[in-house]
């Protein structure tokens, strides 16, 4: 079900992709919004877009009656692979999403399709690189080399006016 209403009146003015690209938006931040997924898989239902529709509202966690035949036709489309296939399908802002965000419905049926809670990032959305020293120190010698250039071409550029000053004084 559509809860905003301007998204609703984009649909019923047949302006479906002006609902989506404002959905599109919210899928880029990071965190799992279930109910900007299950929007934007009604907004693609009613496109006719059914798979594509599935995958968002499989992960929206609704199971209402009208979304099962998307969803299925998603859950079918990588029945018997590896649990890889079907999480690299996920909209990035869900596979950077800490698994005790995922809904309840969503944990189990991944539960049952041998996906394991570890697959995914634990955490926060971006895991934190811990420098080295040996990183600092690079660091910090590329900033005395940058140093020294810079003081070399300002000592050229102080010869260069004192040699022209002096050929016009």
């Amino acid at each position: 079900m559509i809860q905003d209403p301007e998204l609703q009146r984009y649909i019923d003015a047949g302006e479906h992709w002006k609902a989506k690209e404002k959905l599109q938006g919210g899928l880029a931040f990071p965190g799992y919004d279930a109910i900007l997924l299950e929007e934007y898989g009604n907004v693609l239902l009613s496109m006719n877009d059914t798979l594509e529709a599935g995958k968002y509202l499989f992960l929206s966690g609704a199971r209402e009656k009208e979304y099962s035949e998307a969803i299925q036709l998603y859950l079918q489309r990588y029945a018997g692979k590896s649990t890889d296939y079907i999480f690299h399908t996920f909209p990035k802002s869900v596979q950077n999403a800490q698994y005790t965000e995922y809904p309840e419905t969503v944990k189990s049926e991944l539960h049952e399709l041998q996906f394991q809670p570890k697959e995914i990032k634990s955490g926060n959305s971006k895991e934190k690189y811990q420098k080295t020293p040996k990183d600092r120190a690079f660091e910090w010698g590329c900033l005395v080399v940058l140093a020294l250039i810079f003081i070399v071409f300002l000592v050229g550029v102080i010869n260069g006016i004192t040699v022209l000053w002096g050929k016009f004084a």
